[in-house]
């Protein structure tokens, strides 16, 4: 009769330290068999256990810095008639990036998913009008946009936002002005209008833990608010 080897199952409590979720290897040792020379093993199964679940812990929030990109639609009306006009956005000639044949109802009934909505990253790269939503009026370049016969200059201003051009958020607004000379000088101009753009925005600072590592977290938040000044308050 062939010796068999001893079988040790893993301890149930048994946690590898390097590896905290990974299941043991279980070596089995075969058996000799004399009559046809093969081997066979068996060991105890393990299940490994469960990775912890995460939370989160809101620890603040901070202002967005510049606009993220989006469309924007405009309309200047008691201009002169007929007249060439440029339109400048914080300071910006911005004619490039607009285009006079989208109208309100455009913006206004795009669809939930598209780009005209919410662009979000996908124009990123554009040096002008998005040639996927109609390209830029005055084909691309700082030629002027003509008002019409009745003095109005509508469409849609595409606000870019990229590593090339970007525009800050301020509290007061930014501005939006269009002018029959190709500088922003009012006193020379004989026809502008000008329009206020604000807007506002955050992102949230947050800790994702176990719930272990957030009730420390916690603590630690809590003591912060108890140490600081009501100008340092953390939320």
């Amino acid at each position: 009769m062939a010796d068999t080897w001893p079988i040790t199952a893993p301890s149930t409590s048994f946690r590898p330290k390097a590896r905290p979720w990974a299941a043991p290897k279980l070596t089995s040792h075969p058996t000799d068999n004399d009559d046809n020379n093969n081997s066979s093993g068996s060991g105890q199964s393990y299940s490994p256990p469960p990775p912890p679940k995460l939370y989160n812990l809101t620890l603040g929030y901070d202002a967005t810095p510049i606009f993220r990109p989006k469309f924007i639609y405009f309309e200047f009306t008691g201009l002169r008639p007929n007249t060439p006009h440029w339109i400048f956005f914080g300071g910006k000639q911005v004619n490039k990036w607009v285009n006079t044949d989208k109208t309100e109802d455009d913006l206004i009934n795009a669809g939930r998913s598209s780009k005209l909505k919410e662009p979000g990253d996908s124009y990123r790269t554009a040096t002008s009008f998005p040639t996927a939503q109609g390209g830029a009026s005055n084909g691309g370049g700082d030629d002027p946009l003509t008002t019409t016969a009745e003095g109005k200059l509508s469409g849609i201003f595409f606000l870019q936002s990229n590593d090339d051009l970007s525009f800050p958020i301020s509290a007061a607004g930014i501005n939006m002005i269009a002018t029959d000379i190709e500088t922003i000088n009012l006193d020379k101009c004989k026809s502008f209008a000008g329009a206020t753009f604000r807007g506002y925005g955050q992102y949230e600072n947050y800790f994702r833990g176990t719930s272990s590592q957030i009730a420390q977290a916690k603590a630690i938040q809590e003591t912060l608010k108890q140490n600081s000044t009501p100008s340092e308050e953390i939320v």
